[in-house]
């Protein structure tokens, strides 16, 4: 099984693996937190990647590229979406890709110079 466990400081909400593709950004999709998301709707130029915008362009590249991918790739093909330039930005500071069949994970951790 897999799920993503959105969380606030008060509460958490679990979305379930339902679908082909499972992903998170920086904005709430669980609707439960959706009106979280109006802090990010609108935020300065120099913080697009973290405007709902931005996060959303990214949840849509990796659902995208995810989905497209063969049912039996390795990690390394499932991971290569998250190097796409939006998806990997100068505000990532983790990589993790994972196979709820097979628990095999990936997880990387970004440090910015």
């Amino acid at each position: 099984q897999a799920c993503v466990i959105e969380r606030t400081q008060a509460g958490a909400a679990v979305r379930p693996f339902t679908g082909t593709t499972l992903v998170q950004a920086n904005h709430h999709i669980a609707p439960t937190f959706a009106q979280n998301n109006e802090a990010i709707r609108e935020v300065p130029p120099e913080e697009e990647v973290f405007s709902i915008d931005g996060s959303t362009k990214r949840v849509n590249i990796l659902q995208e590229q995810l989905a497209a991918l063969p049912p039996t790739c390795s990690l390394e093909s499932a991971a290569a979406p998250l190097d796409i330039p939006t998806v990997l930005n100068s505000q990532t500071c983790q990589k993790m890709v994972f196979c709820p069949a097979s628990g095999e994970f990936k997880i990387w951790r970004l440090i910015s110079e």
